[in-house]
């Protein structure tokens, strides 16, 4: 099975929630004027992938001119372990290599076991010398 891919646009924003909503362990969905922003701020590097007449798979991809960050992997269930996430991926890479961006990052939630398989098995490593922290700005705004 080969999934053909495009650069994600505004226009896929129902297909890709959809996709989002299948997957365990990827986090809360971004609203329809979030994936916008995202997307116009990085033109052509966020991902799909269709197949069948539908997107069956999906990379949110950025860059902050130094560093590349890949978010929300996913890949409808029965799509999956055929290569659709690991193109998904290696086309995100090829086009951030092109902007001259030389390293790229993943977050996972640490409960999510499958992610971390698949980030392993794509010869990714995890780092333990980083700590991620957050902070919600809707509380500072109250």
């Amino acid at each position: 099975m080969k999934a053909w891919l495009r650069s994600m646009t505004d226009g896929d924003y129902a297909d890709v929630r959809a996709v989002w909503q299948c997957v365990d362990g990827i986090g809360e969905c971004l609203t329809r004027d979030q994936l916008e922003r995202f997307l116009s701020r990085n033109p052509s590097l966020s991902q799909v992938a269709c197949l069948d007449g539908r997107v069956v798979g999906a990379v949110l991809c950025g860059h902050d001119s130094h560093r590349g960050y890949l978010y929300r992997l996913a890949v409808l269930p029965d799509y999956r372990r055929s290569g659709i996430a690991t193109a998904l991926v290696q086309e995100c890479l090829v086009r951030l290599t092109q902007l001259e961006i030389l390293r790229c990052s993943v977050h996972l939630f640490g409960t999510n076991r499958d992610g971390a398989a698949f980030w392993t098995a794509m010869g990714w490593r995890r780092r333990d010398d980083v700590a991620a922290y957050s902070f919600d700005l809707e509380v500072q705004a109250s």
